[in-house]
């Protein structure tokens, strides 16, 4: 008895030092500040060599000027190149070239955005550790056969033509021969091209002079590659350069120049290896049909069997002839009405119009470069126009045989309040035949490989039609589960999860549920194994294929490829191996035997092509996802990075998972982040961060930013705890949805004990900021709120226009995230019901309000109707409006000013903090400030 006692007291005195450690520790740490936000790292871009050997990995702080780390797979022969990103390793391994980004010191002091520094280029040699260090380099590429560097520096802009001012000139390339060093610089290459096999260079010259204009190549096989002239004609513009690999051909368009030195009317030319003395003109600029052209800017391309050539066609109203003149009146032309009118600049807005004006504009200057697809047939010669004014938007193949077209023009009108749709056609390449396949689609279409079938979404299941016979087949309909988005909560029919991809010979397609991938054999039109043998749907796991060799286009019979699986109860994502030749070939990857990891996410990253070795990462919110290198089965995994060595010097935190019933009986999901040295006895302030669902987010590392949204880790270093829940929505009640999911999550913490009632904040951002606007008008829960780039009134935003892309917002109201699903007379009470404005006079809680005075998504006129709303009913609002910025605030100096802002904000009303001035007084403008 004595003994266990004596026992009892050691185990006592164990734990009360084990507490005072942990104590002691958590006090030494330091708050996390915006400061250090700005400071913190994050990994931009990655890439590992094709024999495994080789890994490289560009960090960068939120602010400032990073680093390429160059080292051995087993961290070993490390290179540290200052400001390098985007590497790209030779296909041997010996080589890296990366961009490397001017100092963020220069950027910031530029005068204007023309006198920014441009990017240069690294090139390094692995195995010494030595690189080489280039100035304004725009791109660069390594041959196949890795000998060869092609890099080309950016266009001088003030380099023009003396006689033809809008010739577009060509800059300086650079062919370096890699083991010897050797440098061929070619001036004015305007377009280059490699050919797979790294014999030729091909590239187009377009010089101020006219004279070197042309089209040339370089044999890499031979000494010192001599270049050869294969059409050269002066003052004539070559573009679009496509080689094919199975004929050994050389496709590309020859313009002549009008006066200014625009491209004008081409045509398509070959070239061929067998007869390199003979230009073929393949599509002359006569042989296209009347009021049609072949224009400069162009994209070609080779079907993979080289028999066909796709290229595109412009009618000539759509050929820019304009000629900018400034118009200088005359004692005669004075009063002349054309002549007045001449510079007039006016849209019509009519109630036909398929597309409302101001998404015609839109469209037109991002589309205005577009072409209309035709396909030359390489063996018979002749070619077919693919797509018209009646069928505008038809897909360049990989095969000969079929492609297809979508055609909204049906459902263009409609598609302002009812979302989009498209007819889908399939169009036969060898006559130009189209046979419309089916209407009113809501998603784009899959055609096969070799082009034997196309695979659709429609009526929430998934069809397959074998483009040789026209025979359709529904192909989920009597599978008794669902293929169609069931989570989704939106008026608009729920969508599709997806297909993973098709198997080499068109044999097999993989589609997605929700849960499982399911393999079905093409050729008899619906027969089917789930693939992963129900196990998603058992176990509640979300399987979903990553991508482990990006230079292969489908999958072989026996590929073993990577999944993540996300699993839906324990809200973290684990890899796994999936085996694609039979049913349930499932395993689940390890790190030497430790098998599944609660609280932890996996995420693969890249494999190398040649070797079985693979980056991935391992995260959760206290740990950063550094790179670790394996085998493919995770038995040798090294981490290889240490990005943020001094998180273990801040207070950060530890999530935990929520599940609660909200008032209308929904089950909600969300999660709990707590900071270290959390006291489940004490009470906490709370800040409320959220959108839609987040809840998959859980076991996620957050990374501190200075942006938009509060970074948690210096709001969690304050003492608050950080909580985000999910919201589920039924079609016209989004704002009472949101209120029920909110409050209710933020109960289940205040009858936990752990939550200060006094001391509640809530801040979300465009979707989330109109939904907070919306909760303190229903609640007097929170201290204090913070909305960005809210709408205030859903009357008023339905006709308003998303300047980003010219569309009326009627769409998002009637079928999207704005769910009233109706329109603005049918649901009125909906809309009103639903808007904060209305409501402004319960309101309590003060709000802080962000707008930017260009915001392209949310019109800057709905905060200010928020703002006046409340400023007229002597509600306690300020609204912090950013100039000249959009959606979301894009200068660092005004997403710094709002983070800083917003932290004041809630400290003053949750923490009782002093008010800085702008809080208790305002600003009074007085020129710039």
């Amino acid at each position: 008895m004595a003994i266990s006692m004596k026992r009892f007291y050691l185990l006592i005195l164990g734990l009360f030092i084990s507490q005072l450690l942990t104590s002691q520790i958590i006090l030494s740490k330091k708050q996390f500040t915006h400061e250090d936000a700005m400071k913190f790292r994050s990994i931009r871009s990655t890439a590992i060599s094709d024999n495994g050997l080789w890994v490289a990995y560009s960090v960068f702080p939120d602010r400032g000027d990073g680093n390429l780390i160059v080292s051995a797979g087993d961290d070993t022969n490390k290179v540290i190149i200052p400001r390098g990103d985007r590497p790209v390793f030779s296909n041997d391994g010996y080589w890296l070239a990366a961009v490397q980004m001017p100092k963020s010191l220069d950027v910031e002091n530029a005068k204007s955005p023309k006198d920014k520094p441009k990017n240069g280029m690294i090139l390094l040699r692995n195995s010494t550790g030595k690189f080489d260090e280039f100035e304004n380099i725009n791109k660069f590429e390594f041959s196949n056969d890795s000998k060869w560097l092609i890099y080309q520096k950016y266009k001088d802009d003030n380099r023009k033509s003396d006689k033809m001012k809008k010739k577009e000139i060509g800059s300086e390339l650079i062919i370096k021969h890699l083991f010897s060093g050797t440098e061929i610089k070619i001036d004015d290459v305007s377009e280059y091209l490699l050919d797979s096999t790294s014999t030729y260079l091909f590239y187009t010259v377009s010089s101020p002079e006219g004279k070197r204009d042309g089209v040339y190549r370089r044999d890499l096989k031979e000494d010192f590659a001599p270049e050869t002239a294969i059409n050269k004609m002066e003052n004539t513009f070559f573009s679009a350069l496509a080689w094919n690999d199975n004929k050994n051909s050389l496709a590309y368009i020859s313009s002549t120049l009008r006066k200014d030195g625009r491209p004008d009317e081409g045509q398509l030319i070959l070239w061929e290896k067998i007869s390199p003395q003979t230009m073929k003109f393949a599509v002359t600029s006569t042989a296209v049909k009347k009021g049609w052209y072949i224009p400069a800017k162009n994209k070609t391309q080779w079907s993979e069997d080289g028999l066909k050539l796709f290229f595109g066609l412009k009618p000539n109203s759509e050929k820019d002839t304009a000629d900018i003149e400034d118009l200088k009146f005359t004692e005669s032309s004075f009063y002349d009405a054309d002549s007045i009118l001449y510079n007039s600049d006016d849209l019509i807005w009519h109630w036909k119009d398929p597309r409302i004006s101001t998404h015609q504009v839109n469209w037109w200057n991002k589309n205005k470069d577009r072409t209309y697809a035709a396909v030359y047939d390489a063996e018979r010669r002749n070619f077919f126009q693919l797509a018209d004014e009646t069928l505008e938007d038809v897909k360049y193949s990989d095969n000969s045989n079929f492609t297809i077209g979508y055609d909204d023009s049906k459902y263009a009108l409609q598609s302002t309040w009812g979302g989009w749709f498209y007819d889908l056609y399939v169009i036969d390449l060898n006559t130009g035949e189209r046979k419309l396949v089916v209407e009113a689609i809501a998603e784009t279409a899959n055609l096969s490989p070799l082009g034997k079938h196309i695979v659709y979404f429609k009526d929430k299941n998934w069809h397959i039609y074998d483009t040789e016979t026209g025979k359709m087949s529904n192909i989920t309909e009597r599978i008794k589960i669902p293929f169609h988005d069931i989570d989704q909560d939106l008026p608009i029919e729920a969508g599709s999860y997806g297909i993973g991809g098709f198997f080499e010979l068109d044999k097999y397609v993989l589609i997605y549920e929700r849960n499982d991938i399911y393999k079905f054999f093409l050729g008899d039109h619906g027969s089917f194994v789930n693939l992963t043998a129900t196990v998603g749907r058992r176990l509640d796991i979300t399987f979903r294929l990553r991508q482990t060799n990006t230079r292969k286009k489908v999958f072989s019979e026996k590929d073993t490829v990577y999944m993540h699986g996300y699993s839906h109860k324990s809200k973290n994502t684990n890899l796994y191996f999936l085996e694609t030749h039979i049913a349930g070939g499932i395993n689940i990857c390890t790190e030497s035997g430790m098998g599944h990891i609660e609280g932890k996410n996996y995420f693969f990253v890249k494999k190398a092509q040649n070797a079985d070795k693979i980056l991935y990462t391992k995260e959760s919110f206290d740990e950063f996802p550094d790179l670790w290198y394996s085998d493919i089965f995770l038995d040798s995994a090294k981490k290889i990075s240490d990005v943020n060595p001094e998180m273990k010097d801040f207070i950060w935190g530890t999530t935990e998972s929520l599940s609660w019933v909200s008032p209308v009986g929904d089950t909600l999901d969300g999660y709990l982040i707590k900071p270290d040295g959390f006291d489940p006895k004490k009470k906490y302030p709370v800040l409320v961060y959220y959108y839609e669902r987040f809840s998959e987010h859980t076991h996620r590392f957050y990374q501190p930013r200075i942006n938009h949204r509060p970074a948690y880790q210096v709001y969690l270093g304050e003492g608050y705890l950080v909580f985000v829940p999910d919201v589920k929505y039924r079609d016209g009640r989004p704002g009472t949805d949101a209120v029920d999911a909110v409050t209710s999550g933020v109960q289940t913490l205040i009858d936990r004990g752990i939550a200060d009632p006094k001391k509640l904040v809530i801040q979300g951002h465009s979707w989330a900021g109109y939904q907070t606007a919306y909760i303190v008008t229903q609640t007097d829960m929170f201290a204090a709120a913070g909305a960005g780039a809210p709408v205030g009134n859903m009357t008023s935003a339905y006709s308003q226009i998303r300047t980003e892309s010219g569309l009326a917002r009627q769409f998002q109201y009637e079928k999207y995230q704005s769910r009233i699903g109706g329109n603005l007379w049918d649901s009125l009470d909906a809309y009103i019901r639903n808007s904060p404005v209305f409501y402004a006079n319960k309101a309590v809680t003060p709000l802080l309000i962000l707008h930017g005075n260009v915001d392209e998504a949310v019109p800057f006129s709905q905060g200010v109707e928020l703002y006046l709303a409340f400023r007229r009913l002597s509600k306690n609002c300020v609204m912090v409006e950013y100039r000249n910025e959009p959606h979301h605030p894009r200068k660092y100096e005004n997403r710094l000013d709002w983070a800083i802002k917003m932290k004041q904000w809630f400290d003053h009303y949750a923490l009782g903090k002093p008010a800085p001035e702008w809080i208790s007084e305002g600003r009074i403008y007085k020129g710039n400030k």
